[in-house]
């Protein structure tokens, strides 16, 4: 889905919120002075998280997120991270190209917002501790976590029994 959207209306800015998990503006306004490029971490002030509680994300250890930051920083031109001629990509523009791409992709529908229920249920597979999932993309308590955490249909056929009726 990433390859439908164009470059210049938020490419960028969903293949830094899939990995992350974290929400459209918070990705969208990102400014570059939260992103500390040699220690690898993105930071997420207080005043721009829903909780009101910062957070920081090493994505140093993602090489995706690492290549992306290193394309932004290259291409760097104004104080975002993710823009349009220096300028935030506007939400309407975003959601616009969204659309779009969703519908050309074949999944209609699907919302920005269900990135990070993607992201969320990726940290699990990868056996990261969901106090620490919800410390990385700011969840504050487990049942808010719960709704978003999607369960993989292929792992749970793995689970079930092969056989019911057996004794």
């Amino acid at each position: 889905m990433f390859l439908e959207l164009p470059a210049d209306a938020g490419r960028d800015v969903v293949e830094f919120l899939r990995p992350t998990g974290w929400r459209r503006d918070e990705g969208r306004l990102l400014p570059w002075a939260t992103v500390d490029m040699e220690a690898e971490t993105v930071r997420l002030e207080d005043a721009r998280s829903k909780s009101g509680k910062p957070r920081v994300f090493p994505f140093g250890l993602a090489p995706t997120l690492r290549e992306l930051f290193a394309k932004r920083w290259a291409e760097r031109d104004g104080l975002y991270v993710f823009h349009m001629d220096g300028r935030p990509i506007g939400v309407q523009a975003l959601r616009y190209a969204w659309k779009r791409a969703t519908k050309r992709a074949g999944v209609p529908g699907r919302l920005i917002h269900d990135l990070r229920r993607g992201a969320a249920r990726d940290f699990i597979e990868a056996g990261v501790d969901r106090a620490d999932v919800k410390l990385l993309c700011g969840w504050e308590t487990d049942s808010v976590f719960e709704r978003y955490l999607i369960r993989n249909e292929a792992n749970l056929a793995r689970a079930a029994p092969s056989d019911l009726t057996a004794k």
